[in-house]
């Protein structure tokens, strides 16, 4: 029902990805739907590169963002300007600045790609049919706009969490941990007994300054001292 659904805004779904019209910190762009993505915004290395968004001060953190099938994501991460969908005002994400030269996020068709991280802020509707998109305000949820406190990425691993990349400077290589480890045992619990998705929330919402005592396949004990990064 769209007279209930909120604000709407042209659609196209003529891509293999929806995209919609809006606008970073006032720049206008075209931004991809992808409920595939986990994260909140990224930018796109030509919509990056032409805007000068690298060379913009703040803090911020230049990590592996992610992978696809076309490989690593090599991303500056940091608190975003305002971003608008349609005019609905979608606060100031957690946003990468894609530094790829080849791939998706180095494409000129588009600004940016919106994650999961985005749309948790909304109900969202997509009306493929007429071409729209509507987003009407949500309930706030807990872990909006946090970002890693941990400096590591972890991936699944059979005795219990991978660690897929290292933020260099961050807790997790002040600790001595490297892409590698196999983490098989989190504050005395075995690893295996949580989910990846329980882990994230732990390096996200966990407050700065709680450490995370890790036990590590090579035998190492290491103590992880959480705190914000951007």
């Amino acid at each position: 029902k769209p007279d209930d659904a909120g604000t709407g805004m042209a659609m196209d779904s003529s891509h293999r990805t929806p995209q919609i019209p809006g606008s970073y910190d006032g720049i206008p762009g075209i931004f991809h739907i992808d409920t595939g993505d986990n994260g909140e915004l990224t930018l796109t290395g030509p919509f990056v590169a032409q805007n000068h968004l690298r060379e913009r001060p703040g803090r911020h953190v230049d990590v592996v963002s992610g992978a696809g099938i076309g490989g690593e994501n090599y991303s500056r991460t940091i608190r975003g300007a305002e971003l608008k969908l349609g005019g609905v005002s979608a606060g100031h994400p957690v946003t990468d600045l894609s530094a790829n030269t080849a791939g998706a996020f180095a494409s000129t068709d588009y600004a940016g790609n919106l994650g999961n991280g985005i749309f948790k802020r909304f109900v969202m509707t997509l009306d493929y049919p007429h071409g729209r998109l509507y987003l009407k305000p949500g309930a706030p949820m807990e872990d909006l706009d946090l970002y890693d406190r941990s400096g590591m990425a972890l991936i699944p691993n059979p005795a219990g969490f991978e660690v897929y990349a290292v933020t260099e400077g961050g807790p997790a290589a002040e600790a001595g941990i490297a892409k590698g480890d196999i983490v098989t045992a989190v504050d005395g619990a075995p690893a295996t007994s949580l989910t990846l998705s329980a882990m994230h929330k732990h390096q996200r919402t966990d407050p700065p300054g709680t450490v995370l005592h890790l036990h590590l396949a090579s035998g190492h004990d290491v103590a992880v001292t959480l705190r914000d990064q951007i």
